[in-house]
């Protein structure tokens, strides 16, 4: 399994731990109504640095992804981010991505 990498920072905050899909990830703090609250009457940090990444390069790589998730990458200017999702070979809606247009 691997290790998030804010692992002891959370495990600091009494994180407990589980396996996503080979990956951990934080369980909960051990009081799942006072994250609720927290939430709902705060704001609160989701840490996805278990999430996979890729690096498109090359003249044709807007044009690529822009063929495979469901937002318009075309339209996304430097150094922003832009939501999506990704679509399967029959059409269903499986994986979130996040595209970053990196500046330069």
């Amino acid at each position: 399994m691997n290790p998030l990498l804010l692992h002891e920072l959370h495990h600091s905050l009494s994180a407990q731990f589980t396996e996503l899909n080979g990956a951990e990830i934080v369980a909960d703090y051990g009081d799942w109504r006072a994250e609720y609250k927290a939430l709902r009457e705060a704001a609160g940090v989701i840490d996805l640095s278990f999430r996979g990444r890729i690096c498109l390069l090359g003249n044709d790589r807007v044009r690529f992804l822009h063929g495979q998730i469901t937002n318009d990458v075309k339209k996304t200017s430097s150094r922003r981010g832009l939501l999506c999702c990704a679509d399967d070979g029959q059409g269903q809606n499986g994986k979130r991505p996040e595209c970053l247009q990196p500046g330069g």
